[in-house]
């Protein structure tokens, strides 16, 4: 997982965005878990920031959950001093659920220009489509060693999200 999660920078071409803030060019999916989870979570939503590549799991009862778990990660990242209200680009898949009034409604409130992605393009969703390789990778080793069985996958997606945090490191040295 760690090998996967420093992944090689990709080539870009000029005119395509490059994040040069945090907060400034995000990143969302969502992602089918292999069963409904013990709080009855069906989805997990993983939003990612270009800038940092660091990314947040977010367990969701249902797919239209998801603007308020975007709002939760725009509001949870001001209260760590990103400033996410700088008109920055939130790139998510073309599922109705993310381009609808709801959604639109959120990114407007964090000031979020909204962008469908180019699926596996480096500046665009590539890095949230990643957080679905080692994110549930990692949670597989904590349900071998700890011996839980898979309803309890929301709380290792959380335990692996903080996992891969602290433990990946960028080509520059730093962690997310």
């Amino acid at each position: 997982a760690r090998m996967l999660a420093n992944g090689p920078k990709m080539p870009t071409k000029e005119h395509d965005p490059i994040a040069t803030r945090p907060g400034h060019i995000s990143q969302l999916d969502l992602w089918k878990p292999p069963c409904v989870s013990i709080l009855g979570d069906t989805t997990m939503a993983s939003i990612y920031d270009n800038y940092s590549a660091d990314f947040e799991f977010y367990p969701l009862g249902l797919k239209s959950d998801t603007p308020k778990a975007v709002d939760r990660y725009f509001r949870d990242a001001k209260l760590v001093g990103v400033d996410v209200d700088k008109c920055g680009i939130l790139y998510r898949d073309n599922e109705i659920v993310l381009n609808s009034v709801a959604m639109a409604e959120t990114e407007a409130e964090h000031d979020r220009v909204p962008g469908n992605s180019n699926e596996y393009e480096p500046w665009q969703n590539a890095g949230v489509e990643s957080t679905y390789r080692y994110g549930p990778a990692e949670m597989r080793k904590l349900h071998a060693r700890s011996g839980v069985p898979d309803v309890f996958w929301n709380f290792s997606a959380m335990t692996a999200a903080q996992l891969l945090r602290f433990t990946r490191e960028r080509e520059d040295g730093k962690s997310p």
